[in-house]
C-alpha cells in the first residue's frame, strides 16, 4: 500500500473511523505541513484541496476498506489491516488528534485561512468566517499571483502530481494550458487530456489540444543520447512552417489569453520539442517572455 494512503487511513482512525470530507482534507494538509509531504494541495473551494487524495479514497473504496459515501468512513472492523508508519509520523498524527478533536470545521477553516492565506484565495465562503482584516490578507496574497505579462510558459507533467501542476498554473496566472502532444494519452492518468481540461476549468483555466503540433510516436523511438534529441528538434522545427493553421490558432489562443503554457511530458525542457515550439512562437510575438517552469 501506499506510504500515503497508510497515513490517511492511520489519521481517519486517529478520529474515531469516520470524519466528513473537509476535515479530512484540512487534516491531511496540517500533516504535510508538519512533517513528509505525501500530498500537495491547491486553494479551492474551501481551501486546500488534494485531487490525488481523492483518487486514493476511491481506490481504498474499490479495495474494500473505506465506504463509499460521501465522507472518509471505514468499511467494516479494520485493526486486522496492520497498517505501520513512522514514528514520527505517529507523532504527529497523535498532535493533530490532541490539538483539532474538539474543534468545529469552520474554526478549522478558518484557522488555516489565517496561517496560510494563499489556500484561502479561491475560497467560496472566506467572506463569511473572515473579518474585514483577515479577508484582507487573503486580498493581498490573490493580488500577488495576478500578473498579468503576457507570457509563454512551458511546462513538463513529468515527475508532477497533478495537485503541484494546478499550484504551477495559479502561482503564476496562467489562464490557458495549450497540450502539443501528439496524444494526449498517459499512463499517469491524472494527466490524460480530458482529466487535466477537468481539473483545470475548476479553476477557470482553459484547455486546447493541438495534436498537429506534437511528434509521432515513430519518431521518438531510439532517444538515446542529446544529440539522438537535437536531430528529432531540428527536423521538427524545419517542419513547422507547414503547420500553419495550427500555429495561426496558437497565436490567436496566446493573443486571446496572454498568460499560456505548452505542455507536454519531459520534465527538462531541453528534452522536449515545446522549447523548439515556444522559441518559434516567440520569434513572431515579441511582445511575450518564455519561462519554463
Amino acid at each position: 500500500m501506499y506510504y500515503r494512503r497508510k497515513i490517511m487511513l492511520c489519521v481517519l482512525d486517529a478520529f474515531g473511523g469516520s470524519i466528513d470530507n473537509t476535515f479530512m482534507e484540512k487534516m491531511l494538509f496540517l500533516f504535510c505541513q508538519k512533517g513528509r509531504q505525501v500530498y500537495e494541495f491547491v486553494p479551492y473551494q474551501y481551501g486546500p484541496f488534494s485531487f490525488a487524495s481523492y483518487r486514493d479514497k476511491s481506490a481504498l473504496v474499490k479495495r474494500g476498506i473505506l465506504r463509499d459515501v460521501e465522507k472518509f468512513q471505514f468499511e467494516s472492523d479494520y485493526s486486522d489491516l496492520n497498517i505501520t508508519i513512522d514514528k514520527a509520523a505517529e507523532k504527529i498524527i497523535d498532535s493533530l488528534q490532541n490539538d483539532y478533536s474538539n474543534i468545529s470545521n469552520t474554526d478549522l477553516v478558518k484557522k488555516i485561512y489565517l496561517e496560510y492565506p494563499y489556500y484561502a484565495i479561491n475560497s467560496i465562503i472566506a467572506s463569511e468566517i473572515l473579518s474585514e482584516e483577515e479577508l484582507r490578507e487573503v486580498i493581498l496574497t490573490r493580488e500577488k499571483n495576478n500578473k498579468t505579462e503576457p507570457v509563454i510558459f512551458t511546462i513538463g507533467y513529468e515527475k508532477r502530481t497533478i495537485d503541484g501542476f494546478v499550484n504551477e498554473l495559479i502561482k503564476n496566472n496562467i489562464a490557458c494550458v495549450i497540450d502539443v502532444r501528439k496524444n494526449p494519452f498517459s499512463m499517469n492518468f491524472p494527466f490524460i487530456g480530458s482529466n487535466i481540461a477537468r481539473v483545470v476549468s475548476k479553476f477557470d483555466i482553459s484547455y486546447h489540444h493541438l495534436p498537429d503540433l506534437g511528434i509521432e510516436q515513430s519518431q521518438r523511438k531510439n532517444l538515446d543520447t542529446f544529440d539522438d534529441y537535437q536531430r528529432i528538434f531540428r527536423d521538427y522545427k524545419e517542419n513547422l512552417a507547414d503547420k500553419q493553421d495550427s500555429l495561426e490558432q496558437i497565436r490567436d489562443i496566446i493573443n486571446s489569453f496572454k498568460r499560456i503554457a505548452l505542455l507536454c511530458y519531459e520534465r527538462d525542457p531541453k528534452y522536449c520539442h515545446r522549447q523548439v515550439l515556444a522559441n518559434y512562437i516567440k520569434k513572431t510575438t515579441q511582445r511575450f517572455q518564455r519561462i519554463d517552469l
